[in-house]
């Protein structure tokens, strides 16, 4: 998320990212209903967006995902339980807080947050009927009361939360631990009972409370937020908040007060006791107790804040082991790499002038440039790098979504998702991934059914993985599913005349007409596949990042893509090669070794050679740009791609070379 001069962008930077982690936490629990991190992130999601809505009085967001929240709330306590049509509501309910946010006077927003209101009547009728019938007044309150209680970019403090109930407050319907429960969600805690009031066995009435509580709190809530959540009990209850730690106006380096210093704060003992105490031997919390003027539980108490408070500071405390960081808007990261990228080719230059000069010191300083230059790129280029697990994990909705639309059960496998890629291919591959995991949930993975009869589990399988090769990224999307027909793909493309009749092609020949354009097996045109459009997008869109796609597959066991992407675009690590007068630079992510022509085992007539026990061709650039030149003499570079090898003979090789593709 970039900051703006307009806080509200920055408000709609956030929203985008919460709805993003709702969305994956949505998915993780339609497939485990008890996952409570993901049944509370979805509420602390929503509950971040209406608290930010209300400071922007977007009242139409701010009701809509209070209503949500309710129903949150309800899934929590165990009250509601999760199904299908809930979570599927649930992600209709992203998109429309999206569009609520991003088109907040849109009528038609307004009009689907409605409906979709009506439809978790279903799930929560008492509450929705209840917020219903509040007037719009009651509800601007309520949220300006949230404004002022919750503060989402504000300071956490910590605060003594004292709880001691009367003894008949069970009979009156309260329950002590539902309150505490409540208080505990607002934040980080420690909780701490006492026991000293609990008489002995034959004096104890078992419909009696004798227990008090102290909770440690820090949390952003307001010390009114807090007293709201015991504004029901009787007033004999006695509650009493103070604060602890205010990082606004205490000082906030570690430390904290010592123990004499807090039993005086509680109002147990007083300064002359204590400093009375500190005279005698041994440890203070024992002399005291020893001497009769505290329990065992209120000097556990005062250690126990003590801990808890220095804890508190101490995170927040800067760290010398902490790397700091800041949000740059992506703009200004593409700006900076296209001047590295400037910087590093007029390097270069600097470099082939410098093997021209005599100046010994210019020749010198370029070399000690050299490795700063390097570095300087490097860093900028890893500002560029994001994760895979940013594109891969917003998937999960689409295999839902299209598996539920085909009536599959089908299931994402996510591997590899650290692997790091610049952004600006990560949003190339959007669309191109998105093409093959339709088409391998609409044609690959075959019916429930279907799959049974043929002895696999009724839940298909997508496995999308990522890892490293050299200077570039693969990627498969792999399915179990039926497999590539390859007497139906060729008759199709007959029949479409993208081949002639009769035509004699290799299994993978026959895989390759899949990119064809206007190639579909499709019988019908649906809302996903049919129309011959897709996979012929997809290696048009691949090619324009320099990445190749090849496909594998066997019939009844699957169909595996191999995408092959390089991990950036902006500068290219190349070797120069010399063929006549001229100088070639060659991708060196694309070479596997140099040999000088000596060392070559030619094999027969043909133009092959023997190279790690394999027999490979070769292809003189020399006698191909410039006709026939002494075969004696050169160099060979043996390059390799989509595992295939090939040599290629130029007249010399050169230095390693960095060049900015434009």
């Amino acid at each position: 998320m970039a900051f703006h001069s307009n806080p509200f962008e920055t408000f709609q930077d956030e929203v985008r990212d919460l709805l993003q982690e709702m969305e994956q936490s949505l998915i993780v629990l339609e497939q485990d209903p008890t996952d409570s991190d993901a049944i509370n992130s979805v509420f602390r999601c929503l509950h971040t967006i209406k608290g930010s809505g209300t400071m922007f009085d977007l009242k139409t967001l701010v009701h809509f995902t209070h209503t949500l929240e309710s129903i949150f709330e309800s899934v929590r306590d165990g009250q509601t339980p999760v199904d299908f049509d809930l979570i599927s509501l649930s992600l209709e309910s992203k998109d429309c807080i999206h569009r609520l946010t991003f088109s907040p006077d849109d009528r038609d927003t307004s009009l689907l947050a409605e409906d979709l209101l009506e439809k978790f009547k279903a799930y929560l009728p008492s509450v929705l009927a209840e917020q219903e019938n509040e007037p719009d007044s009651s509800q601007v309150q309520e949220f300006s009361e949230f404004q002022n209680g919750l503060n989402v970019t504000a300071t956490p403090k910590t605060y003594r939360v004292v709880f001691k109930p009367k003894p008949d407050i069970l009979l009156n319907g309260a329950n002590p631990l539902l309150l505490l429960k409540e208080l505990k969600d607002f934040g980080t805690h420690t909780l701490l009972g006492y026991t000293e009031n609990i008489p002995e066995m034959e004096n104890l009435d078992p419909t009696s409370c004798y227990f008090s509580w102290e909770i440690l709190l820090t949390t952003t809530q307001s010390k009114n937020a807090l007293l709201d959540v015991f504004i029901f009990v009787d007033d004999k209850d006695v509650v009493t908040i103070d604060t602890l730690d205010d990082p606004e106006h205490f000082d906030t380096q570690p430390g904290y007060k010592r123990l004499g210093e807090i039993l005086v704060s509680r109002g147990i003992i007083d300064e002359g006791v204590v400093n009375q105490a500190k005279g005698t031997q041994g440890y203070l919390g024992n002399i005291l107790v020893q001497l009769g003027l505290v329990s065992p539980e209120q000097v556990n108490a005062a250690l126990q804040e003590q801990k808890f408070v220095r804890q508190i500071q101490e995170s927040r405390a800067p760290s010398s082991d902490t790397t700091a960081t800041i949000k740059v808007k992506s703009d200004k990261l593409e700006e900076l790499v296209n001047l590295v990228g400037e910087f590093v080719a007029l390097h270069a230059r600097m470099n082939l002038l410098s093997l021209k000069s005599p100046d010994q010191e210019f020749r010198s300083a370029t070399e000690q440039m050299d490795g700063l230059v390097r570095q300087f790129r490097d860093i900028s280029l890893e500002m560029q790098m994001v994760p895979l697990n940013i594109l891969f994990t917003s998937f999960r909705r689409l295999v839902r979504d299209v598996s539920a639309d085909l009536e599959k059960d089908v299931q994402l496998v996510l591997e590899g998702t650290e692997t790091e890629l610049d952004k600006n291919i990560i949003e190339a591959l959007k669309d191109p991934l998105l093409h093959i995991l339709r088409n391998s949930i609409d044609h690959g993975i075959e019916l429930p059914e279907t799959r049974k009869k043929s002895g696999k589990n009724v839940k298909g399988t997508i496995r999308l993985a990522a890892y490293y090769s050299g200077a570039h990224v693969i990627i498969e999307i792999e399915d179990d599913g039926a497999g590539l027909n390859t007497e139906k793909i060729l008759k199709k493309a007959i029949e479409k005349e993208i081949i002639p009749p009769n035509s004699q092609l290799s299994e993978q020949e026959i895989f390759d007409l899949v990119f064809a354009p206007g190639f579909s097996t499709a019988e019908a045109t649906t809302n996903i596949s049919g129309r011959g459009v897709g996979m012929d997008v997809v290696r048009r869109n691949l090619e324009t990042i320099n990445g190749s796609i090849r496909i594998d597959s066997k019939s009844g066991k699957g169909t595996t893509l191999k995408l092959r992407i390089p991990l950036t675009l902006a500068i290219v690590e190349g070797l120069l090669a010399r063929v006549g007068q001229e100088q070639y630079l060659i991708n060196l992510s694309y070479i596997l070794e140099c040999l000088e022509m000596d060392q070559l085992y030619l094999v027969g007539r043909e133009k092959m050679f023997e190279f790690r026990k394999q027999v490979i061709p070769f292809l003189d650039l020399r006698t191909h740009m410039y006709g026939s030149i002494d075969q004696e003499k050169g160099q060979m570079i043996v390059v390799s791609v989509e595992d295939q090898k090939l040599g290629l003979i130029v007249d010399k090789i050169l230095d390693p070379y960095q060049s900015i593709i434009k």
